[in-house]
């Protein structure tokens, strides 16, 4: 089932970042990941290759976060959208597929419920590229435009239960659910 949504790039970008949310996730990341000193925010151009925060471990290594924020457009808190299309016209594969990425997780946080979820990238974006297409099959699929001076395009996303991609990472990597 495919749906469509109106999307403002710099309203997402702000709202990953500063103000009351940006303090939220930052305290979310001090406190559950071990040995987190100091969160920065990335540079211009880094949120493009998939790290809007920086975690700097006690050990002096950084961990490239991608966030995610939770609106009405995510529809549910118990789905995550992963991004099949980063821009549909040019067939630019969506972030969740991209194996440039910098990102070492990504993190959603749904605003209305405050809750989290922190997967670690490498492993969902395993389990998407092996799943991709059965759960595009499955489950709700949304295109989303985005309006731009510079050039509008489309993007999609797959809508896949938080237990469904639990399991497959369990499947594949041996973890406990």
């Amino acid at each position: 089932m495919k749906d469509a949504n109106v999307h403002y790039f710099g309203v997402k970008l702000g709202m990953s970042r500063g103000g009351a949310v940006g303090t939220v996730i930052d305290d979310f990341l001090l406190n559950n990941l071990p040995g987190a000193v100091r969160i920065t925010e990335s540079l211009p151009g880094e949120d493009r290759q998939g790290v809007d925060k920086w975690v700097e471990l006690v050990s002096g290594k950084r961990v490239g976060i991608d966030v995610k924020i939770g609106r009405e457009a995510f529809a549910h808190y118990d789905t995550l959208p992963l991004e099949t299309w980063s821009v549909m016209e040019k067939g630019i594969m969506g972030w969740t597929l991209d194996p440039n990425k910098w990102t070492d997780y990504v993190l959603w946080h749904w605003i209305n419920t405050r809750k989290f979820v922190l997967v670690p990238f490498l492993m969902l974006q395993k389990v998407f590229s092996d799943n991709a297409e059965e759960w595009k099959q499955q489950y709700r699929v949304a295109q989303q435009y985005t309006p731009s001076i510079s050039g509008s395009w489309h993007s999609e996303c797959v809508f896949v239960p938080i237990g469904v991609v639990q399991r497959a990472m369990s499947e594949r990597f041996g973890l406990p659910i």
